[in-house]
């Protein structure tokens, strides 16, 4: 069975670090697929478009998987130093059948990968913010080793 599926991701991609009194840093408002490349493997097809959805502009992101199995990514370059203690949020719906939803940060060398990944992640039909705080991302692959903590990144899938 062969389907479309997209979901939006709204707002603000926003750095907040634990301090009470510290601003939040918008690493992207969403509001332009310009900033952001696709890919995908074979058999897979990724588009992404400016939307507008309950009257905000959006990132949405077209995807299918023809043969049932693959990856598809978007990937924008950001510069962040993190604090020792985050939280990332965001706002996304969308209509997809449940997958792994990984959010992913690279470092400045480009071969080091953390990531928080949301196994079986349903996706939500209203606007729902998720949040994944420093605790939840855990060093993915790269020679830095699984000892390495993130301090600065390069890109964000």
């Amino acid at each position: 069975m062969r389907s479309l599926n997209a979901f939006c991701l709204l707002l603000a991609l926003l750095l907040t670090a634990r301090a009470v009194d510290a601003d939040p840093i918008v690493l992207d408002d969403c509001d332009s697929a310009a900033a952001w490349t696709a890919e995908a493997s074979d058999g897979v097809s990724i588009r992404l478009s400016d939307d507008t959805r309950a009257g905000a502009r959006c990132l949405r992101i077209d995807f299918d998987f023809h043969r049932g199995a693959g990856f598809c990514v978007f990937r924008r370059p950001i510069d962040v130093k993190f604090p020792a203690r985050y939280r990332l949020r965001f706002n996304i719906c969308g209509e997809a059948p449940s997958n792994n939803f990984e959010l992913k940060l690279i470092d400045p060398s480009g071969d080091n990968v953390w990531w928080h990944n949301r196994r079986a992640f349903e996706f939500p039909r209203e606007w729902t913010t998720l949040t994944t705080r420093s605790s939840h991302v855990e060093f993915a692959w790269g020679p830095a080793g699984a000892e390495s903590r993130l301090e600065r990144a390069r890109a964000i899938e």
